[in-house]
């Protein structure tokens, strides 16, 4: 069985306040708080904002075959954006944020676990860090191709990111 890290359990409560966050902001539709479970479900569940009751305790699960220890998530425009380990490397995945199917499973392949993500427009912002360089890094959120991976640079321990307004892709 594999430890569960302190950094594992302060990236959950960072996804799942990330996931609060947006559903106290997005009012265009029901509420829906996405949670993110590690080893050894790994697997992304779905909450009902207002009451707490799962909606569906295995929206997105490894038993595809992809989703690895699933960590840091953002939302924009009906595509949920999942970091999860695969047997090789790190990807960020997208996945219908309504039925939980995968569009693109491997939109990014990251060299290091990115700690937070976040979308403005068409362009997705990656935190990287507190290992290796930390930076946050802007790539195309429809492609994923890197726009600049140090986008912003020389900070000490980044460990989330959130944006203000919403713009549509």
């Amino acid at each position: 069985m594999r430890p569960q890290s302190s950094d594992s359990l302060f990236c959950t409560i960072g996804v799942v306040l990330m996931a609060l966050l947006w559903a106290a902001t997005d009012t265009s539709h029901a509420q829906i708080i996405y949670v993110s479970q590690s080893y050894p479900t790994d697997q992304v569940d779905e909450y009902d904002s207002t009451t707490g009751t799962p909606i569906n305790s295995s929206f997105i699960t490894s038993s595809n075959g992809f989703l690895f220890d699933p960590r840091a998530m953002t939302i924009a425009n009906g595509i949920l954006y999942v970091v999860y380990q695969n047997s090789v490397s790190i990807q960020i995945g997208e996945f219908n944020a309504t039925t939980g199917a995968a569009i693109n499973t491997s939109l990014m392949t990251l060299a290091t676990q990115p700690q937070s993500l976040a979308v403005s427009g068409s362009n997705l912002f990656v935190v990287n860090g507190p290992y290796g360089q930390p930076a946050l890094g802007e790539y195309n959120a429809i492609t994923g191709e890197t726009i600049n991976s140090s986008f912003v640079s020389g900070m000490d321990n980044p460990a989330a990111i959130t944006v203000s307004g919403v713009i549509s892709l």
